[in-house]
């Protein structure tokens, strides 16, 4: 907890509203002594479940967790993490633009049926476009692909974005190879 203030807000919010939103479990095939059993694992909201977890055992009395099961693979369940924690406001932008760029990498987009949908990029196909990145994430553009450049930047101005000596924006300018843009300059005319 020590490490994570936000179990003790999240904690608090569940105890005053409860709890908002389900976790998302996965569940798995596990085999124990020649055996399958199901298990679960946490795709979507690993935070409240701590949170639970620490009420319940702070307390000594169950504490429930409202969970929803799907099933999904390994690559969907972390997609599916990484949309949910993408609205975080701790989450830092060089996070989001490696998430942007990582999803377009690995990702290409394809026509079946009259419906478009994004699928796992195998060799020879087109990287997905930032536009369908944005889309996908329910972010503007502009946003997803200037976060999405910061993976280019040279490692000695990453660093200096790192360590606050390059703001978001310059960065950004430097990732995509701009010219800084400066405000027009006002003049006092006589009409």
């Amino acid at each position: 907890r020590e490490n994570h203030p936000e179990i003790e807000l999240m904690d608090e919010s569940i105890v005053n509203r409860k709890q908002i939103q389900p976790i998302i479990v996965r569940d798995l095939r596990v085999k124990v002594a020649d055996k399958y059993e199901v298990s679960y694992g946490i795709a979507c909201g690993e935070r409240r479940f701590i949170s639970c977890v620490f009420r319940q055992s702070a307390f000594g009395e169950p504490f429930p967790v409202w969970a929803v099961v799907e099933s999904m693979t390994v690559e969907e369940a972390y997609w599916k993490g990484v949309d949910e924690n993408l609205i975080r406001e701790d989450m830092e932008e060089l996070e989001k633009g490696e998430i942007f760029h990582k999803y377009a990498e690995e990702h290409t987009l394809v026509e079946e049926n009259g419906v478009r949908k994004h699928v796992k990029r195998e060799e020879g196909q087109p990287a997905l476009s930032l536009t369908e990145v944005a889309t996908h994430f329910h972010v503007a553009y502009h946003y997803a692909r200037g976060r999405a450049a910061l993976v280019n930047l040279k490692p000695e101005r990453l660093a200096a974005y790192q360590e606050g000596k390059l703001t978001l924006t310059n960065a950004i300018r430097e990732a995509l190879n701009e010219e800084e843009v400066r405000p027009a300059k006002r003049t006092n005319r006589a009409t």
